[in-house]
């Protein structure tokens, strides 16, 4: 994609930012267009190098099956803002809520991660359960050179617990990683990086050096089901 595309993408969302009303989308609706059809080549691109890695999972999508509606869900929370001022790309697993890749370009912030974010009780029982089983695996793949300086660790969008959860030893040997209630990485984009040649390479990088991070994920959920 362009730079001068991406740009645009960019203005946009900064200006739906700034001007978040039904009104303004109304006048603006030929900027939306165009820059969601501007995305949807991106997510294009992703699909066509990711695909070259797992073409089981990824060839089988379109890109409009792999963004979100620009409108927020209000019904349970109907403070969020109409618009959401981000875009976005990924492939989900509804029967586990999980998504492999996650990226999300937005007026404020942007990241590409993977992992599962707020999952259902049962599937963070079965995580922490793996963790208490072998958790040493667990960080093993977070400790890795290469996984550090380009993920950092577990992000920490919701707040680890204070104390263990329930079921678990406060001195557990793993107590950090059992505390966490999404297991999720993510490493943050600036607009340079986006609008840089460079960006599908980095959403490359990001969905191969996560697979052990991943394959942990899955085994330890699909192992419990």
């Amino acid at each position: 994609m362009e730079a001068a595309e991406k740009k645009a993408i960019f203005n946009f969302l900064k200006d739906l930012r700034d001007n978040n009303h039904k009104d303004w989308m109304d006048a603006n609706r030929s900027r939306y267009d165009d820059a969601k059809t501007y995305w949807l080549k991106q997510v294009g691109q992703f699909l066509a190098v990711l695909s070259k890695h797992d073409p089981q999972l990824f060839s089988i999508y379109k890109p409009k099956n792999c963004i979100s509606r620009i409108t927020n869900n209000r019904m349970y929370k109907p403070d969020l803002p109409l618009y959401k001022d981000y875009f976005t790309f990924s492939i989900m697993n509804t029967s586990d809520a999980f998504s492999p890749i996650y990226v999300s370009v937005g007026a404020d912030r942007s990241f590409v991660g993977c992992g599962y974010h707020n999952p259902d009780k049962q599937t963070l029982k079965n995580i922490r359960d793996a963790i208490d089983y072998d958790g040493q695996e667990l960080k093993s793949i977070l400790d890795d050179k290469i996984f550090q300086n380009f993920f950092g660790g577990l992000s920490d969008f919701s707040s680890p617990l204070k104390t263990s959860p329930k079921g678990y030893p406060k001195d557990h040997p793993f107590i950090e990683f059992l505390r966490y209630k999404s297991f999720t990485v993510s490493k943050t984009l600036t607009e340079a990086a986006i609008i840089s040649d460079d960006f599908i390479e980095i959403i490359e990088q990001a969905y191969l050096i996560s697979k052990p991070f991943r394959t942990f994920l899955k085994k330890a959920n699909d192992f419990s089901s």
